[in-house]
């Protein structure tokens, strides 16, 4: 009797184990205890119909023992696996999409915060994940406003950290920063140690240009974990906006040793260098960010740069050509190729690409002067004069210094021209002249 009741337990048990490897897809649960409640069912027909001997009751032992020791392999290895997971959050946004602002997507953090709740209900717990779970789904199909709604209606059933940083990370996407701010500092409130919080604090004060508040919030993220990359890129990227260009370049540096695959820090990086006259430097990062991602326009162009100040010429055009390969349109690489064209006396190339430079972006200012000063250079003045009148057109008032100089070599050129002029009716004149006395003369003659 006794043994019939145990192998009915042993079928239960193996039947639940199934459903269990259902429910949490967990498919290497169903064949091994299929087998075990096929024994198991096995063993009680045998018993019900005492066709059970001492051999059979080894043999069906052995194999429950066996569906036993499978079982426990199979929940170590998926606990020991679970462990080696990566435990890295996922987001919404995505930093090789400039978008460092955080919205969280990761489950499991929404799931252990509930559950570290005290003062929630089963029920309100559920309603906040759901509501939670929607506002990320409408999120990416790109409805801002209903992912808000949820999000705010998921803080409502319980408050969390993961809720109100969403709800952050989504007005800032619409360009609110100030509420985006709150809700960040209500998500610390709730969580002191919320990375992703002040990492939207962090953005949210850079995109008020309220620079030390910025550097603080990223400071404060790069404590709570110091091996996010995103992190000490961020803070660079503030210090750098305050010409703070050593601090800038250490935390490029620190970004790098923890992902030495992101273009983006290799390329600030370089351009704080070049900022302190570390060419060589800046150059290597340049090509390192080119490496790593070679449809990096603005690594060519800032490469190109370097090499044009270090008159490293032709190296110099190569790079432009390789921007603009990239980026047709790209007004600065046009301009600043045509500059290194006009160091090689080469104006007339010179004056195509500042043209096209002026193309795609016929109010460039500096494009129009490096214009007007090619033509000068070539005596074609009346083009060079409506060039300088363009400058003059388009250049910033703040900028007197070559406003005042433009303004004095047309003021020459229209002198030049104005005496050209003249000269040419005096020379008209004298041919004329030269012509009535030929005939005069000839006429003389004749008689």
């Amino acid at each position: 009797m006794y043994f019939l009741v145990i192998n009915v337990l042993l079928a239960l048990f193996f039947l639940f184990l199934i459903i269990l490897g259902i429910r949490i897809k967990v498919w290497s649960y169903i064949p091994i205890n299929m087998l075990g409640f096929i024994v198991s069912a096995a063993t009680i027909t045998l018993d019900l119909m005492n066709e059970l001997n001492q051999i059979r009751i080894l043999l069906l032992f052995l194999i429950v023992a066996v569906v036993f020791i499978i079982d426990f392999i199979i929940t170590y290895r998926d606990l020991h696996d679970e462990n080696e997971e990566d435990t890295s959050i996922q987001y919404l946004t995505n930093p090789y999409l400039f978008e460092h602002h955080k919205i969280i997507s990761d489950e499991r953090v929404m799931k252990q915060e509930l559950d570290r709740n005290e003062n929630s209900s089963f029920s309100d717990s559920l309603q906040a994940l759901q509501s939670w779970k929607l506002g990320n789904r409408v999120y990416e199909s790109g409805n801002y406003a209903e992912a808000l709604r949820n999000y705010d209606l998921s803080s409502n059933w319980v408050q969390t950290a993961t809720s109100y940083v969403n709800q952050s990370g989504v007005l800032i996407k619409q360009k609110q920063s100030e509420d985006s701010i709150a809700l960040a500092q209500k998500a610390i409130d709730i969580n002191p140690q919320s990375f992703e919080a002040f990492m939207n604090i962090g953005v949210a004060r850079q995109n008020q240009q309220r620079y030390t508040e910025s550097i603080e919030a990223f400071s404060k993220a790069t404590e709570i974990d110091n091996t996010n990359f995103e992190a000490w890129f961020c803070l660079a990227n503030v210090y750098q906006r305050v010409e703070d260009y050593e601090k800038a370049i250490d935390c490029y540096s620190k970004s790098l040793k923890i992902n030495p695959d992101y273009a983006e820090s290799w390329h600030h990086k370089g351009r704080a260098l070049a900022k302190l006259h570390r060419n060589d430097e800046a150059m290597k990062s340049f090509k390192q960010a080119i490496n790593t991602n070679k449809a990096h326009y603005k690594a060519y162009y800032r490469l190109a740069n370097v090499l044009n100040t270090l008159d490293y010429n032709e190296e110099a055009i190569e790079n432009y050509d390789e921007a603009l390969k990239l980026r047709q349109n790209f007004v600065e690489a046009w301009n600043n190729r045509g500059i290194v064209l006009n160091k090689l006396g080469k104006l007339n190339e010179a004056i195509k690409s500042y043209l096209r430079a002026l193309k795609a972006n016929p109010e460039y200012s500096e494009a129009w002067m490096n214009l007007a000063l090619a033509q000068d250079s070539l005596g074609k003045y009346k083009k060079a004069l409506d060039s300088y009148q363009k400058f003059l057109e388009f250049v910033p008032s703040s900028n007197e210094k070559y406003i005042n100089i433009t303004s004095r070599r047309i003021g020459e050129i229209k002198e030049k021209l104005k005496f050209n002029k003249k000269t040419k009716r005096q020379s008209k004149s004298l041919k004329k002249a030269k012509k009535n006395v030929d005939a005069m003369t000839a006429t003389e003659e004749v008689s």
